[in-house]
């Protein structure tokens, strides 16, 4: 069984979010964007839309790009990249 669930349309109110504790689910993923989490919110987590611009892979070789202050800023929570 996942042990995730995602709250699909978003739509999230504090009887939803006991009802997918109480089946098992360790978290949850709502839509709010951010890159900063709290323990506290495990079942309200929030997510990062990483685009092509913020992307840390040459996909050709496989190997991460050096270099990408986009990425780095918005992993640390400070803005979007370039």
């Amino acid at each position: 069984m996942p042990d995730s669930y995602s709250y699909v349309g978003g739509g999230v109110d504090a009887t939803l979010r006991r009802l997918v504790a109480e089946a098992g689910y360790t978290t949850a993923r709502s839509i709010r964007r951010g890159s900063v989490q709290d323990g506290s919110q495990r079942f309200l987590l929030r997510v990062l839309r990483v685009g092509s611009r913020l992307d840390v892979r040459n996909v050709v070789r496989g190997t991460l790009v050096p270099g990408l202050p986009g990425f780095t800023r918005l992993m640390a929570g400070t803005g979007a990249g370039p």
